[in-house]
């Protein structure tokens, strides 16, 4: 079937009356090609927006953990609470880097900063910063706040 249509296609540009057949069968591989890179393009880029909005949700997630980790050493712990945490998957590495400050904003207040980084030093990192304050003698919380939304280096 298929040799039989080439055949075909062969007789008839031998005639010169095919001439537009062909040129027409050209012009639909190339508007094919084409449209196949767009789509490529346009998954790929919609892949990496995917996995840049997972790594802003994941970098909010390990900012809270900061917050939570230096929130039961001032309750339980004997030690100073640690200057960051980190996390490692498979694919990445996050990090909560944690500030503590003490009567800030006011006399008996603690303020709790934590900034979590997910993937930790790459070139797609993205940034979250919690801002919290509590109550030094009760630990409870008073105000808690993300002071940005994303960061990105």
């Amino acid at each position: 079937m298929e040799l039989s249509l080439l055949k075909k296609i062969v007789n008839i540009t031998k005639d010169k009356k095919g001439y537009i057949l062909i040129i027409i069968i050209v012009i639909l591989l190339v508007i094919s090609l084409l449209l196949g890179v767009v789509l490529s393009l346009n998954f790929t880029s919609r892949a990496k927006s995917l996995q840049f909005n997972i790594y802003r949700a994941q970098s909010l997630y390990i900012a809270e953990a900061g917050v939570r980790e230096v929130m039961w050493y001032l309750k339980y712990g004997q030690i100073q609470p640690p200057n960051y945490i980190e996390i490692d998957f498979e694919n990445w590495k996050g990090r909560a880097e944690m500030v503590i400050q003490q009567n800030t904003p006011q006399q008996g207040k603690t303020t709790i900063t934590s900034t979590g980084k997910v993937p930790y030093n790459s070139s797609l990192e993205t940034q979250r910063v919690i801002k919290v304050v509590i109550d030094s003698a009760t630990l409870q919380i008073e105000n808690w706040e993300e002071v940005t939304l994303e960061y990105i280096q």
